[in-house]
């Protein structure tokens, strides 16, 4: 499995012991956490009332009301993803050393709990090259140091997992990622 959902579940059971509850508590806080992130990021492109509109859409849809009741990663990649998202959006304003670490270790998270997100990269990189940056070569370095900071995240996942099968396995959730 991916590293950073059993490490989170892993910390939250030596705090409180293993707890279905403590899961339901945690999963719960995570997914109300990311209609905040979802208002704070819409705010920046539309009118206040079609992010808070969007906010309440997120907060009542049904998937996010089902995952939270599971142990599954989702709230936590939601989380992730919604936070990758606006550091992206406020990286596009401002370019800041802060931002980039902070875009490039939410892009390492985001990839160590779903294995499919390490494709993003390259999406990424189109988007900055052909959206967000007009100069070429900024978007090019932009990338390159938020790409970097992910990569650095994963050091230690790829280190333990060609540790033990002594070959490089980035996920070992069988088939179905692969499919």
């Amino acid at each position: 499995r991916t590293p950073v959902y059993p490490v989170v579940l892993a910390g939250l059971y030596q705090l409180l012991g293993r707890s279905a509850l403590s899961v339901l508590i945690l999963q719960a806080t995570l997914s109300a956490l990311v209609p905040i992130v979802l208002f704070v990021t819409l705010r920046r492109f539309f009118p206040e009332r079609v992010a808070i509109l969007s906010a309440v859409v997120c907060v009542f849809y049904p998937y996010n009301l089902y995952h939270d009741i599971r142990v599954i990663d989702t709230p936590l990649f939601e989380l992730i993803l919604a936070g990758l998202i606006l550091c992206l959006v406020k990286l596009a304003e401002h370019v800041s050393a802060r931002r980039l670490v902070s875009a490039g270790v939410l892009l390492g998270l985001a990839m160590q709990t779903r294995p499919l997100f390490l494709a993003f990269p390259a999406f990424l990189l189109l988007w900055m090259v052909f959206s967000l940056y007009p100069n070429v070569r900024k978007a090019l370095a932009v990338a390159g140091v938020v790409f970097g900071v992910g990569a650095l995240t994963l050091i230690p996942w790829i280190t333990r997992n060609y540790a033990i099968p002594h070959t490089l396995v980035m996920s070992t959730n069988g088939g179905w990622t692969f499919y």
